[in-house]
């Protein structure tokens, strides 16, 4: 599903998304990946809090490995990558999840559920956030 983002991070501007990155991130004309990424994690959790889901954990690691999101959907936890970029110029975002990375992580959500306990149905999502030349955010429910 593609959401035009509305709301509080509405005005999607590339100076608008300039600002905001520079305000949460430091002070750059040209965000480093990981600002691009953390903003686009914030901004996809914002779009599924809003879709109704409720986050567990956030940037969660077991091992060497993590998990962006964590989130709860009904009666499902779901294990969340989000993928970020300025722009499509290298491809679109949730194309970069590969194998290995989805081995990760399973292995992450594994650790999770013996940690927890949980028994319940789980989930594996990819949440794609293209900054350029608009705000774009894409989410992939059962992606892997």
């Amino acid at each position: 599903m593609t959401q035009k983002v509305a709301g509080n991070i509405s005005e999607a501007t590339p100076h608008y998304i300039r600002t905001i990155m520079a305000q949460r991130y430091g002070n750059r004309q040209h965000p480093d990946k990981r600002a691009v990424g953390n903003y686009g994690e914030d901004l996809a959790l914002e779009h599924l809090n809003g879709s109704g889901y409720r986050c567990l954990e956030r940037q969660y690691r077991h091992g060497r490995h993590e998990v962006d999101l964590i989130m709860r959907d009904g009666h499902t936890v779901v294990f969340v990558e989000v993928k970020a970029r300025r722009d499509a110029s290298f491809g679109y975002p949730e194309k970069s999840v590969g194998r290995d990375k989805r081995e990760h992580i399973r292995k992450v959500a594994g650790g999770y559920l013996e940690k927890t306990g949980w028994e319940g149905n789980i989930r594996f999502d990819i949440v794609s956030v293209l900054f350029f030349p608009e705000l774009k955010i894409d989410h992939f429910k059962d992606a892997f």
